[in-house]
């Protein structure tokens, strides 16, 4: 129906807008051509005023429309008011076979997960071979919809009989509610997959750092701890991020450094594969600390000239840590195994990182009996490129 023409003829013609012969002949010409959904808007437009309420025909017309768009609750609801309003035996019969037909076939099904607000995959399979035509085409309707997934909770109208739903059985029984819980494990690949639920993720693995600035890093240990919430499509993680790495300190040895922290967040969106597998590519940010930038430094009355290793400056070598900036690329495979509330997953994770910094003004050392030295570098900004891989545990909560 054109919107202008329907808000007209609500503005302009009121008489006609609440005539309930009018708007049945409306609904009966849209039905012709296959709008039932306009249809029914039409007739509970009209159904909402008295005169439409107290009609026969609109509620009984509502009635069938309901029941050819898969929903036996409202269907069953507008027989009752038209068996209340029917004036003849010929309006009544037809409508009091449609409301026993109803209380003697169908109960409702409530279905929860563990969790509100998650989706998944539901299959329905029925008692039995269904003979009735009219509920075959119901049922085959229904199952394939939710073949495509539904948000939990979810209320449906079944025919009576014992129903397996994601492999739980459940009785359905004429006229009234049951109930059914599906654990996580019965959720299926895209309820553990999409897991739209808080989870804790720890990681651990090694990491590596390439660039000329950081060419006396070696490979480290690297952890995290993530906290990872749903927000709608997305994933959106915070992460504390700690680095066990050791660097050459020119002929002396190595060293490492406490102070290998990065704090941060990542937003990524989950891929669904075969089985409880989901692929999960992110984009991410931390900001912390990276020791041991190397620098080539002489001392002079007032501190320390420094500049990047190679250049002309070479009486002695300093080492720093830097504040850095570290956005990051990340894909993580998940495989999980679902309980009844929680769900375990173990995957792998390799990120990209590419860090930026700026070098600090002072430098903590021991030139001067461990005071800090005020630095002149030439060259203060910095650059260096990580690859990360990572093995993670993940518990949904």
């Amino acid at each position: 129906m054109n919107p202008l023409l329907f808000v007209l003829l609500l503005l302009f013609d009121p008489a006609v807008a609440a005539d309930p012969d009018h708007a049945v002949d409306q609904a009966r010409h849209f039905l012709q051509k296959g709008w039932v959904k306009d249809a029914r808007a039409e007739l509970e437009r009209v159904a909402a005023t008295p005169e439409g309420y107290g009609s026969f025909e609109v509620h009984w017309l509502l009635s069938q429309v309901a029941w050819d768009l898969d929903d036996p609750e409202a269907a069953l609801d507008h027989a009752r008011l038209a068996l209340e309003r029917a004036e003849t035996v010929e309006e009544a019969e037809p409508a009091r076979a449609f409301v026993e037909f109803c209380v003697s076939t169908f109960g409702v099904l409530e279905i929860a997960g563990p969790h509100t607000g998650l989706s998944s995959r539901l299959a329905i399979e029925p008692p039995s071979t269904i003979i009735d035509p009219s509920l075959k085409r119901y049922v085959n309707r229904l199952g394939l919809r939710l073949k495509h997934g539904a948000t939990l909770p979810v209320r449906i109208c079944l025919p009576a009989g014992t129903w397996t739903v994601n492999g739980r059985e459940v009785r359905v029984k004429p006229t009234e509610t049951s109930q059914l819980e599906l654990p996580l494990s019965a959720l299926g690949a895209r309820g553990l997959a999409a897991l739209q639920v808080v989870r804790i993720e720890a990681s651990s693995g090694f990491g590596v750092w390439f660039g000329d600035r950081v060419a006396n890093f070696h490979p480290g240990l690297e952890t995290q701890v993530a906290l990872t919430v749903p927000v709608k499509r997305a994933l959106v993680g915070l992460t504390v991020d700690r680095s066990f790495r050791t660097y050459d300190v020119g002929s002396w040895g190595t060293a490492g450094s406490p102070e290998a922290w990065t704090f941060g967040g990542r937003v990524g969106v989950e891929w669904f594969g075969g089985g409880a597998l989901a692929v999960r590519p992110s984009i991410g940010y931390r900001y912390g600390w990276l020791p041991g930038i190397a620098f080539a430094c002489e001392e002079t009355g007032e501190g320390l000239t420094c500049a990047a290793p190679g250049e002309a400056i070479s009486d002695a070598t300093a080492y720093a840590v830097a504040p850095v900036h570290v956005p990051s690329l990340e894909v993580a495979a998940d495989w999980r195994e679902g309980g009844r509330i929680t769900a375990l997953g173990i995957g792998v994770r390799v990120a990209v990182d590419q860090a930026f910094g700026q070098m600090p003004t002072t430098l903590d050392g021991d030139w001067t009996n461990g005071s800090q030295v005020p630095l002149r570098i030439s060259e203060k900004g910095f650059g260096a490129t990580g690859v990360r891989i990572l093995a993670h545990l993940s518990f949904a909560l």
